[in-house]
This record gives structure tokens, C-alpha cells and sequence, in this order.
């Protein structure tokens, strides 16, 4: 009597357990509500997107690349040639590190609206009226934040043209996929000449540090450190040709956007995906192990942090011989404020990294602390909510923050 009394007991209680367990399952699935990125499901990004005020376009990448006359960077950005270089696939004399020039050339979308910018001569999303000036105030270097990605139309919206909004000659040369040692490579080709009185250097949290994981493989990237220089400026029509003839076709982007659908179709299928991740426990394992899909421990190796430091430094180096002044610029990710209980100064290693920046005299902004921190609502400063670039607001307000820390 006793034994069954306490196999009921035990029974209810492990019953207990589960009930709570699978109640905080839903709940952590609705609160991050991750069915919004699946690719199958265009109609939820639709309504989200609606909801929002953005005029949602139902076109895929390559029916509005085509309708527009846009040229794309997919199969020829300047990681694609390193992979490529890698493996043998190609031979190359020098690395492009831009794209086309004087061309549109497509970005992204993650608000339902695609996004696209004009390039200039050099293939950097700037008018060309920008090399003519006299003098250069700001130089920027860093990503597809700094790009424009997944907000800008015809140049308009992103950091640089905020600036120039306040009659700063500004020369942007963020672009998308760069990590430190691509950043400074293009600040050797493109910016150093031009004597910037200030450089600001973007820092993505969410990234950069793995990107050093595939730039690092690359002998011309790394010869950058030993002084070497290509002279790109003088070489864009045959970085035209390489990227003419290494870009995806429109037919290739149509067949792999299409194969991508139909791959995850079951996957998307709404009730199989929430069921699935349910029994999984899914959003409790991510909980307790954050599992983070951009970056990994050993992507903050010592090599890594050693190769970081040095490119700073030598980009500091550069730029003390005209007296001109480098400034730091964390950036932080979305699942910063997304994820519950997050160690804000080891989160990412930012407390190690700014350290590392500031011993050696380098003024940093730390956008975190000094303004997603104070806000009450971060996450409206991202694409529907959700995981993406910065949108027009956050990268507006953002901008205004850095230039009154700056010049006020």
C-alpha cells in the first residue's frame, strides 16, 4: 500500500514537472516567436510586416532585382572570393573589396520592404560627388550596418548620409561581409589617402570575430599587415570583370531561392515546427545554454584577439601621422536584449574588447551602455522586432547619438 502510494505520488509530481516545463516552453515560444523567419511562411511575414506600416512587396530577390535592373553581390562578395581562393576555384591576383561601380546594386530585406544603393566610382554606397571634396571630416568603416543593409533606397537613410546631413563631408566605406582585417585592407585602398580627420571603426558584435576566422585564410588579406598594397583604386574595371563573371545569374537566384522553399516546406509547416520544438523543449535548451548561432567560444580564441589588437593598432598608426583621430564604435546584437538573464559586459566578450581598445588610447562608444541600456524598449529599434540590422529609426537616433558624443 505504501510502495503504490508512493509511485502515485512520484507520478504526480513528475507529472507536475512536465506540465510547468511545457508551460514555460510556450511561453518562451511566443515570446521569441521565431515562425516569423521561416522562409515558407511569407504570409506571417506579411501580416507582422503590414502591422508595422511597411508596404510588404510579395517579389522574390530575383523578380525585383530583374524588374528594377539591380545587379546583385551573391557569388562575388569579397568572402566569396577567399572561399573560392581556397579552394582553388579561382586565381586571383588582388581581392576586390567593394562592388561594381555606378551601379544599384540589391541589399536585402527583413521589413518586408527590399533595399538596394547606387555606387559610387570605387563600388561603396556614396554619391560620387563625395571623392571631389577638398578634405574628408569622417571616414567610415565596418559591415552591412554601415552599408545600409536592409533600410537604404537609392542613398538614403544610413549612417554617412545622416552625417553629410549635417554638412560633414563623409566617405563611407562600410560593406557588407567585412570583418577587421577586410575593414582595414579598404581603409589602406580607399581611406588612407584621403587623410580623414576622423575614422570611425564599427564594430559588430555579432560577427566580427568570426569573420576573422575566414579572413585570416587569406595570403593577400594578410599582407595587408606587412605594408603590401594593390592599388585597387586603379584596378575597377577589371574588379568589374571579376565580379561580372563570378556573380550568380538571375536564373541561379531564382532556382536557389525556390530550392530553398521547397527544402524546408515541412519544416515550415506551422503545426509540425511548433510541435517538434515543443517535445524538443527547444526555447528552454536555448535558455540555459545559450545557444548562439553567429558566434562560438573558440571564435574568441587568442589568435583571434592578438590578430584584432594588431590591426587596430596599426590602423591607429596610420592615421596619428596626419593627427587625425580613431574612434571605437561597439555595436550591439539583437539577441543582447532578446535573451533573458545576459551578463551585458562578458556577453560577446564587449567588457575584453573595449578593454583591449582603450589601453590603447582609443576613444570608444559603447552603444549598449550609452543608448540601447537607457531605452526602455530596445527591440523597437530592430526590423519587425525582431533579429536584423538596425531600422531607420535605430539607425537615425544612433547616428545622432554618436555625432553629439563627437562634436558637442
Amino acid at each position: 500500500m505504501i510502495k503504490k502510494k508512493f509511485i502515485i505520488n512520484f507520478s504526480l509530481i513528475l507529472l507536475s514537472v512536465f506540465i510547468t516545463l511545457y508551460i514555460l516552453e510556450i511561453f518562451l515560444k511566443i515570446y521569441y516567436d521565431n515562425t516569423i523567419s521561416c522562409l515558407t511562411n511569407r504570409e506571417l511575414k506579411e501580416k507582422k510586416s503590414i502591422r508595422f506600416g511597411y508596404n510588404y512587396d510579395k517579389r522574390f530577390i530575383y523578380e525585383y532585382a530583374k524588374d528594377l535592373k539591380l545587379k546583385t553581390s551573391f557569388g562575388n562578395t569579397p568572402k566569396s572570393f577567399i572561399i573560392k581562393k581556397n579552394k582553388n576555384e579561382i586565381n586571383l591576383p588582388f581581392l576586390p573589396l567593394s562592388s561594381y561601380s555606378n551601379e544599384r546594386i540589391y541589399l536585402c530585406n527583413e521589413t518586408g520592404e527590399h533595399s538596394f544603393f547606387t555606387s559610387d566610382r570605387y563600388g561603396f554606397n556614396n554619391p560620387n560627388i563625395a571623392w571631389e571634396n577638398n578634405f574628408t571630416d569622417v571616414l567610415l568603416l565596418g559591415d552591412s550596418f554601415i552599408a545600409g543593409s536592409c533600410i537604404n533606397k537609392n542613398n538614403e537613410n544610413n549612417f554617412a548620409d545622416i552625417f553629410r546631413s549635417k554638412n560633414f563631408n563623409t566617405i563611407n566605406l562600410g560593406f557588407p561581409g567585412h570583418g577587421p582585417l577586410l575593414e582595414y585592407a579598404t581603409f589602406i585602398e580607399y581611406g588612407k589617402f584621403l587623410k580623414p580627420k576622423k575614422v570611425l571603426w564599427f564594430y559588430y558584435e555579432g560577427n566580427d570575430f568570426n569573420g576573422l576566422n575566414i579572413e585570416k585564410q587569406s595570403k593577400i588579406l594578410k599582407s595587408y599587415l606587412n605594408d603590401k598594397r594593390y592599388n585597387l583604386k586603379s584596378k575597377q574595371k577589371k574588379i568589374n570583370d571579376l565580379l561580372y563573371e563570378n556573380e550568380y545569374s538571375l536564373n541561379d537566384l531564382e532556382k536557389y531561392e525556390k530550392n530553398k522553399i521547397q527544402k524546408n516546406r515541412k519544416f515550415c509547416n506551422l503545426s509540425f515546427q511548433k510541435t517538434r520544438e515543443l517535445i524538443n523543449f527547444k526555447e528552454l535548451r536555448n535558455l540555459i545554454f545559450k545557444e548562439d548561432t553567429n558566434l562560438k567560444e573558440e571564435d574568441f580564441n587568442e589568435e583571434n584577439f592578438l590578430l584584432f589588437e594588431e590591426i587596430i593598432l596599426k590602423t591607429k598608426k596610420e592615421i596619428d601621422k596626419w593627427d587625425g583621430e580613431l574612434i571605437f564604435i561597439y555595436l550591439p546584437k539583437y539577441m543582447r536584449y532578446k535573451e533573458m538573464f545576459v551578463d551585458h559586459d562578458n556577453y560577446n566578450k564587449k567588457k575584453r574588447i573595449l578593454n583591449l581598445v582603450n589601453k590603447n588610447d582609443i576613444k570608444t562608444i559603447d552603444i549598449h551602455n550609452d543608448f540601447f541600456q537607457i531605452k526602455k524598449d530596445p527591440l523597437k529599434f530592430f526590423p519587425l522586432r525582431g533579429n536584423g540590422h538596425y531600422n531607420k529609426e535605430g539607425v537615425k537616433k544612433i547616428s545622432h547619438f554618436i555625432f553629439d558624443n563627437i562634436y558637442k
